[in-house]
């Protein structure tokens, strides 16, 4: 199922700000343009009339559809620094009272 049509302005935030984050996450695969993906840049959320789109910066490429798995998940951050956060988990004492220090 995608995302076609919307009627609220709201809705509308909503959607671009999902595709925005989606887009920016280094940890999901970005959705791309269907004439040149490893060439042109991420698409771009663009708000048309009453529904969101996807344009490519790069070229007249339009995506009617966003996939549901882009407004329906909740990305991680960009700015989160994985292996700090690794680290930090690492660092919690476990039940028997010992110290892992990450490497």
């Amino acid at each position: 199922m995608t995302k076609r049509a919307t009627t609220s302005k709201t809705e509308q935030d909503r959607i671009v700000a999902a595709v925005k984050a989606w887009q920016a996450s280094p940890h999901v695969h970005p959705l791309t343009c269907a004439k040149d993906s490893e060439g042109h840049r991420p698409l771009e959320p663009v708000v048309d009339g009453n529904r969101v789109t996807l344009a490519c910066p790069d070229c007249d490429y339009r995506q009617v559809t966003i996939p549901d798995v882009v407004t329906s998940t909740t990305v991680p951050a960009v700015d989160l620094d994985f292996t700090e956060t690794v680290q930090r988990l690492l660092q919690v004492k476990p039940s028997g009272g010992k110290t892992h220090k990450a490497e």
